[in-house]
C-alpha cells in the first residue's frame, strides 16, 4: 500500500505552488504545495472533490475523483485547444511522506489527447540522495569532528597534528562542495523550503568562507594583534560550523523519511564523538590541576 498524488502547477514540472489530490486507502483530499515537505503539504477545505475512492487490487492502486476545472480559491483548469500540464508522485505507506517516484505529464483537456510526459527520474534522484547523503557524512560526520579532535588534543605531537588537521578540512571542503553540488542538481537551484536545505546552504557558505579565512592565515609566532584577531574568527565560525552540521544532518535524515536504525546509528555516532570530547577535556584539566601542565588551545573547526 501506498499513496498516489496528481497535481496541477503553476510552473511545469515544478511542486511549490501546485495544487493537488493525494489519497491512499480511506482517504482522498485536496492539498496545496506551499513547499517540497511534508509540513508544506496543507489540506484545503472544505473541499471541492465529489465521487472520491481509492482501491487496491492485485498490487494495482487506483484513485478516482471529481473536481469542478473552475472551484472557489483553486487555480482554474483550462479547457482550451492547450496541454494541461500535470505533476504525479507515489509514496510508501498511507500518509503523507516523501515521494518514493515522481513525473509530470501533459493533456490537452478538450480533446483528451495526451502530450509528453516527463522522465521518472527517481532512480536518478534516489542514487544522487544516496551519493550526496555519504559524502555529507564523511564531510561532517568524519573529516570535520576529527580535524577538530586534532587541534584540540594531539598538537603534543608537533607539526603533524596541523598536517592532520588540515588535510581533513580540505577533504571536508572537496567532499561538500561535491555533495553541494549534487543537492544544487537535485532541487534545481537554491531552496529554503526545508530546515535541512537552508540550514545545508548556510553550512556550506560559512565552510567556503572558513576556507577563504583560512588561506592568508597569519603565522603564530610573533602573537600579534591581527594573528589574535584571525584565531577568534576562525575558532569561533568553526565552532558555529561544528554545531549546525549535525542538525543539518538529522534534518536530512527527518526529511528523507530514513528508517529508524539509520537515525539511531548517527545519533550513537555523535554521541560517541562527544563522549571522547569530554572524556579528553576532563582528563586535561585534570592533568593540568595535578601537574600544572597547560591544556592545548580551544579548538579549530575547517
Amino acid at each position: 500500500p501506498g499513496y498516489l498524488a496528481v497535481g496541477w502547477p503553476l510552473t511545469p514540472g515544478k511542486m511549490v505552488g501546485a495544487s493537488a489530490v493525494i489519497g491512499w486507502e480511506g482517504s482522498v483530499k485536496e492539498y496545496h504545495l506551499e513547499a517540497q515537505s511534508v509540513p508544506g503539504v496543507k489540506e484545503l477545505t472544505p473541499s471541492a472533490l465529489t465521487e472520491t475512492s481509492f482501491t487496491t487490487e492485485n498490487g494495482l492502486s487506483v484513485m478516482k475523483f471529481r473536481r469542478n476545472l473552475e472551484a472557489a480559491d483553486r487555480p482554474p483548469i483550462s479547457t482550451a485547444e492547450v496541454e494541461t500540464n500535470f505533476i504525479w508522485s507515489i509514496g510508501s505507506g498511507n500518509e503523507l511522506a516523501y515521494h518514493t517516484a515522481r513525473g509530470g505529464f501533459s493533456v490537452n483537456l478538450a480533446s483528451g489527447v495526451g502530450g509528453a510526459v516527463s522522465e521518472d527520474n527517481s532512480a536518478q534522484l534516489a542514487a544522487a540522495r544516496t551519493a550526496h547523503g555519504i559524502l555529507m557524512f564523511i564531510s561532517w560526520g568524519i573529516c570535520a569532528p576529527f580535524a577538530v579532535l586534532a587541534a584540540r588534543f594531539f598538537k603534543h605531537l608537533g607539526p603533524i597534528w596541523f598536517k592532520v588537521h588540515a588535510g581533513l578540512q580540505a577533504t571536508n571542503f572537496v567532499l561538500s562542495s561535491c555533495a553541494f553540488g549534487v543537492a544544487i542538481w537535485m532541487v534545481g537551484g537554491v531552496d529554503f523550503t526545508t530546515p535541512h536545505r537552508g540550514l545545508g546552504f548556510f553550512t556550506y557558505i560559512f565552510a567556503v568562507i572558513q576556507v577563504i579565512v583560512a588561506i592568508p592565515r597569519p603565522h603564530p609566532d610573533p602573537k600579534t594583534p591581527v594573528r589574535i584577531g584571525w584565531e577568534y574568527f576562525h575558532k569561533g565560525l568553526g565552532c558555529t560550523l561544528i554545531l549546525l552540521s549535525p542538525i543539518t544532518i538529522f534534518y536530512g535524515l527527518v526529511t528523507i523519511g530514513a528508517v529508524l536504525g539509520l537515525i539511531i546509528a548517527y545519533a550513537v555516532w555523535l554521541s560517541a564523538l562527544v563522549f571522547f570530547f569530554v572524556f579528553k577535556t576532563v582528563t586535561a584539566q585534570s592533568a593540568k590541576n595535578e601537574d600544572g601542565i597547560p591544556m592545548t588551545s580551544t579548538a579549530s573547526a575547517l
